[in-house]
């Protein structure tokens, strides 16, 4: 599950900032303008603002989608909830580096069908246009913060 989503809009940054009057934001213009307009998905390694808690006040604040991989070569981007506990690259952080990742919506990939080879992105949106929060969790890494997204097994997957 999601390996890529969507990215805020200006709008939704303003909406999320009402939503959440606590937090301290500390984007400055040029960064908002770079983040809403370069962006048409959040992929593994893009820095992008997570909300977090500093002491006992929330921050919105700048993060590396995926934590780096212990031999550097690619990133770790979703922690299954179903075995959080259990895996020392998360366990850790399951009380000290809770955030939130704020997105208008998230990707989930299509097995092919037929003929064809390739997954097919499938997005996934609220059907009334409100913004969806995902849990995760972060850490300080070689290059600054670092966070992954909390994941469980799907529930159509029992039926």
């Amino acid at each position: 599950m999601c390996g890529r989503y969507t990215p805020l809009t200006e709008d939704e940054i303003i909406g999320m900032r009402s939503i959440i009057k606590d937090i301290s934001l500390i984007l400055s213009r040029d960064e908002l303008d770079n983040y809403v307009e370069k962006r048409q998905e959040i992929a593994p390694t893009n820095r992008v603002p997570i909300v977090t808690c500093n002491g006992s006040e929330l921050a919105f604040e700048y993060a590396q989608f995926g934590f780096e991989k212990w031999d550097g070569k690619g990133a770790i981007i979703n922690a299954r909830s179903e075995t959080i506990h259990e895996k020392s690259m998360f366990k850790k952080h399951i009380t000290t580096g809770r955030c939130v990742v704020p997105t208008s919506g998230y990707y989930e990939w299509k097995q092919p069908e037929g003929g064809q080879k390739k997954k097919q992105k499938h997005l996934i949106k609220d059907k009334h246009g409100n913004l969806l929060f995902m849990a995760g969790l972060w850490r300080e890494g070689r290059g600054g913060k670092e966070f992954v997204v909390i994941t469980e097994r799907p529930r159509w997957a029992d039926c």
